[in-house]
């Protein structure tokens, strides 16, 4: 049997690898810029993403929401700005969101997927 090796933090918390040169403010995103974009849950990887398309970071997470819309579950969100020279990694919540059945009717998605979707198995669902 092989064993996988997984370096995730497990706590998930925030952490912003970047130049220490470059404040806190200065981790933006413009237009143009090479991002790199990488989605884990657990050892696996989601999603992987490279764009130079995108403005700001609202237009990152729609199009990273586009790409995953059939998955759910907490996620780990690794994004790397090659142009400007920062990494952020963090916990990102897959299809978190009401669904569209669930904004008209005033009621928000809970816990079953809709039919015919996959949910996403949690890590204490499979023991």
């Amino acid at each position: 049997m092989e064993i996988m090796h997984c370096n995730i933090n497990p706590q998930m918390e925030r952490k912003s690898i970047c130049n220490p040169r470059l404040g806190a403010a200065r981790r933006h995103i413009e237009y143009g810029d090479r991002i790199f974009v990488r989605i884990r849950w657990g050892c696996e990887v989601l999603l992987e993403l490279s764009t130079d398309r995108v403005r700001d970071y609202s237009d990152l997470l729609m199009e990273i929401h586009r790409q995953t819309r059939e998955q759910r579950g907490l996620t780990l969100l690794q994004v790397r700005n090659s142009t400007r020279g920062w990494m952020r990694e963090s916990p990102y919540m897959l299809g978190g969101g009401p669904s569209r059945k669930g904004k008209e009717e005033g009621v928000v998605a809970a816990h079953s997927p809709a039919p015919g979707r996959r949910r996403m198995l949690m890590p204490f669902e499979t023991h």
